[in-house]
């Protein structure tokens, strides 16, 4: 299982629930309220799963990060999570990398059922 996941969330509730249901399951949880932190992190602990909110505070968005981590990596799990979808946002977040769109309000269950799938995908690529 890649038990790895960063949470890049600005909103400190929201950064603190998700991270106290993924670390209950089971998922060694690592957090960050920025761009640029959450780059040394997935880098520094080869992180397989990203959740990213798109807009956050910082003169970086989530699809930013996406596009930095897609240019290194092609095997890491971006799962975008925002609370003002748009007509095309899939559509971009598809194109620039991420593998799913979660809209805010996420419920715990999607939340848990979405990391177990990344987890699961990630681990069939892991010999690749």
């Amino acid at each position: 299982m890649c038990n790895k996941v960063l949470i890049v969330e600005d909103d400190e509730t929201i950064l603190e629930v998700y991270s106290k249901i993924l670390k209950k399951i089971g998922y060694e949880v690592y957090e960050s309220k920025n761009i640029y932190d959450a780059l040394e992190l997935w880098q520094e602990h080869k992180i397989g799963i990203v959740l990213s909110d798109l807009s956050m505070d910082d003169n970086l968005d989530g699809l930013s990060l996406c596009s930095r981590i897609r240019g290194k990596d092609l095997r890491t799990i971006l799962i975008a999570v925002t609370g003002n979808a748009s007509e095309n946002l899939l559509e971009i977040c598809l194109n620039v990398g991420f593998r799913d769109l979660l809209i805010k309000p996420v419920s715990l269950d999607l939340l848990v059922s979405t990391v177990k799938w990344a987890s699961d995908q990630h681990d069939r690529w892991k010999d690749l």
